[in-house]
């Protein structure tokens, strides 16, 4: 449903960037991230506020601001989950470019001013966030050619994990007819980074922080989700082809192995944390083993990882998951 004075939506308008906000219980932030696209230094954009069946004041609070800003959009859904959310903004925007942002985010003023200015002729613009856990990037426009072939540098989270620190062409997401996966609640951002990147041929990145992320206890990814192996397996396939779709010397698959391998611990960390109880934890790595290429990469860790890694291998090829989730959660 759209709110108050807006009407059916039409086509794309040249150098319009339509920012994308899935809304869900986030009243507690919401003024902030609003007021930061407000705020902007370039004035062309288009704010889509999906409220994703609130309970809290959100909706009141996304209505106040669309009824007094003529460049914000409410639109209503009942609660079908983030990915459903973030779709339907693709549907309604009109932009040229398109973002997406959080909820309980926020942006620089100068967020959509400099990556429009890094653009130029590229498919994407890509920006720092400001994530405690993050390397910074390196100001560079790269083709994806060079990526694929130099996981050592591009395998990192600001390049490849993240849908939200960076402007897309509208032209690529209409004429692909690209949607986030609507079937998972874990990765799903990353899956669609990566269906986009399969129709670049080069991005621009600036190292500046320009999105500013929000760790909110009450998230998604703090909460255990018995779909987590089935959404990474999908993730790790599409990574590790993404990755050797051209010849990587020795070196640089090491670098990819010892990245898998990293993704791989998060996700058994992710089920020693979150999983409800010791027997579910046992059930869940279990469950994780049959994802080949996580099975693989803990049972053959790179040699240039430490003792704790080969520790992790022996438990899982002798298949003991009770003692593996036991280690993983005590061993930090």
């Amino acid at each position: 449903r759209v709110c108050g004075r807006h009407g059916a939506r039409r086509g794309m308008k040249a150098g319009l960037v339509s920012i994308v906000v899935p809304v869900y219980n986030a009243a507690a932030y919401l003024k902030d991230c609003i007021e930061s696209v407000v705020n902007q230094t370039d004035p062309g954009w288009e704010l889509l506020l999906v409220n994703d069946g609130s309970t809290d004041q959100s909706e009141l609070i996304c209505k106040s601001y669309s009824e007094r800003v003529e460049q914000i959009l409410l639109f209503n859904q009942e609660n079908k989950g983030v990915s459903c959310a973030r779709n339907l903004g693709i549907c309604k925007a009109e932009g040229e470019f398109l973002c997406f942002l959080d909820a309980d985010d926020r942006l620089e003023p100068n967020y959509l001013e400099r990556l429009k200015s890094i653009l130029q002729d590229a498919d994407m613009a890509v920006c720092g966030v400001d994530r405690y856990d993050e390397p910074p990037l390196k100001a560079e426009v790269v083709s994806l050619e060079k990526i694929k072939r130099h996981p050592s540098v591009y395998a990192k989270n600001g390049y490849l994990n993240y849908s939200v620190n960076r402007l897309y062409r509208m032209r690529i997401i209409q004429q692909d007819s690209l949607r986030m996966s609507e079937t998972m609640r874990r990765a799903e951002d990353a899956c669609f980074v990566m269906d986009y990147l399969h129709h670049c041929k080069k991005i621009a990145v600036t190292g500046e922080i320009l999105y500013h992320y929000r760790q909110v206890d009450s998230s998604a990814t703090h909460r255990f989700y018995e779909g987590v192996c089935r959404d990474e397996e999908l993730l790790m396939d599409r990574q590790y082809g993404f990755f050797h779709e051209l010849p990587l010397d020795e070196q640089e698959e090491s670098s990819y192995l010892i990245w898998e391998h990293g993704k791989a611990m998060s996700v058994l960390r992710y089920i020693a944390q979150y999983a409800p109880n010791q027997k579910m934890r046992a059930q869940y790595f279990r469950d994780a083993f049959t994802i080949s290429r996580l099975a693989f990469i803990c049972k053959n860790p790179p040699r240039e990882l430490g003792p704790k890694s080969k520790l992790y291998a022996a438990a899982s090829r002798i298949h003991c998951f009770g003692l593996l989730a036991w280690l993983v959660k005590v061993i930090q």
